[in-house]
C-alpha cells in the first residue's frame, strides 16, 4: 500500500522503517497543510489527522484507508468516506489518561486556589493564603463510562 504519513503522528519518523519493512511504500509530510510530497493519486492510505482540511479528500482518487491520530471525526468528510467505502479508524482513547490527569489537576488548582497565587505572584504580593484545602484523606472521582472516566481506574 502507498502511504502518506504525516507529522500528526508523533512517533511517525521512528516507525517508517518498520512500515516499509512490512511492504508498504511511504512518503512523509511533517506539516499537514504543506504540499503533499507525491501525486494525490499515488496515495492509498493516510496516517494523519487534519490533512483533509487543507487537501480535499476528493484529490486522493485511490484512497482506501485512513488512520486518524486523534479520537474525533469532526474534521473528516464522513459522507465521502462512506460513499467511497474507505476504511477509517480513529485513535479512540488516546487522550484518556491525559484528560483524566487534567481533571485531577483542575481539582488541585481549585483546592490550592492557584488563580490567587498566580495573581499575587504577578503583582509581587506575597500574602499567605490560610484558606487552602488539602486532598489528604479525600477521594477524587472522575465520573464517566467513557475512556476518560475509566482512564485512571
Amino acid at each position: 500500500m502507498n502511504l502518506l504519513v504525516t507529522g500528526a503522528w508523533k512517533s511517525a519518523l521512528e516507525c517508517i522503517d518498520a512500515i516499509k519493512y512490512r511492504g508498504h511504500s511511504v512518503v512523509y509530510l511533517q506539516h499537514e497543510q504543506d504540499e503533499v510530497p507525491s501525486k494525490y493519486s499515488w496515495v492509498e492510505g493516510v496516517i494523519g489527522n487534519r490533512i483533509f482540511l487543507t487537501h480535499p479528500i476528493e484529490r486522493f482518487t485511490h484512497l482506501k484507508f485512513v488512520q486518524l491520530t486523534g479520537a474525533g471525526y469532526d474534521h473528516i468528510p464522513m459522507s465521502y468516506i462512506k460513499k467511497n467505502n474507505i476504511k477509517i479508524y480513529n485513535a479512540s482513547g488516546v487522550y484518556s489518561i491525559p484528560m483524566a490527569e487534567y481533571a485531577v489537576c483542575g481539582t488541585l488548582q481549585l483546592y490550592k486556589r492557584c488563580v490567587i497565587s498566580i495573581k499575587n505572584k504577578v503583582s509581587h504580593k506575597w500574602d499567605k493564603n490560610r484558606n487552602l484545602q488539602e486532598l489528604d484523606g479525600k477521594n477524587v472521582a472522575i465520573v464517566g463510562c467513557g475512556s476518560v472516566g475509566t482512564g485512571m481506574c
